[in-house]
């Protein structure tokens, strides 16, 4: 079993005071907060930068295998805090497998390609 935390780090491609083309880390990194959750596997984040919305597909609740969840995050201006988080309670429905969020940044959708057997977005 390989075990793994999974890393975001979001960059602004700005012009420094040199006038020079450079990439410059937004914030911290966000991670994962469990090990094998996949978090990062997918990555959204609104028109204005200000919400980010993270897919973690292998994350097992207590009974719930591989349920997955969504993370919701907020820039404050100088770094990411959570928002809010959608968990799944369906075993290997995989939530968060591909995200996507509006260009406000006030509407998420998620995939479960394992729910009911079916799939659905949610």
């Amino acid at each position: 079993m390989i075990f793994f935390v999974v890393y975001v780090v979001l960059f602004c491609f700005c012009i420094d005071d040199a006038y020079a083309q450079v990439y410059v880390s937004v914030g911290s990194t966000v991670t994962g907060t469990g090990l094998s959750e996949n978090c990062g596997a997918s990555v959204a984040l609104s028109g204005d930068g200000q919400t980010l919305v993270v897919g973690c597909p292998m994350y097992s609740p207590p009974s719930y295998t591989n349920a997955g969840r969504v993370r919701i995050f907020s820039y404050s201006g100088t770094d990411w805090s959570p928002w809010s988080v959608i968990s799944n309670s369906v075993a290997y429905s995989y939530a968060g497998i591909s995200v996507a969020i509006s260009y406000a940044g006030d509407v998420v959708a998620f995939g479960t390609p394992g729910a009911s057997g079916t799939g659905r977005i949610l």
